[in-house]
């Protein structure tokens, strides 16, 4: 029996990574494309900037890498905040 929960233990473990892994691959392309659409024109608003920061955390939460605290999040401070 207890060998038993280990492995079913060990299969719950690995689908949760391969879970992480596809979430983190899906944060990771859609911070790319709202990252080059908005670095294009410099501004955003107050929204958009709240569902990207949003993006950026999970991003992070996920095991994401560190080309989001390096290059998206600084630059990113640069935007215009601008309103609707």
């Amino acid at each position: 029996m207890g060998e038993q929960v280990n492995e079913i233990s060990e299969q719950v473990k690995r689908l949760r990574e391969r879970m992480d892994e596809s979430d983190r691959s899906t944060l990771g392309d859609r911070l790319t494309q709202a990252y080059n659409f908005y670095r294009k024109s410099g501004q955003w608003t107050q929204i958009q900037k709240w569902a990207f920061d949003g993006m950026v955390k999970s991003y992070k939460q996920s095991g994401g890498d560190s080309w989001i605290d390096e290059v998206v999040v600084p630059t990113s401070r640069t935007w215009e905040i601008i309103d609707e």
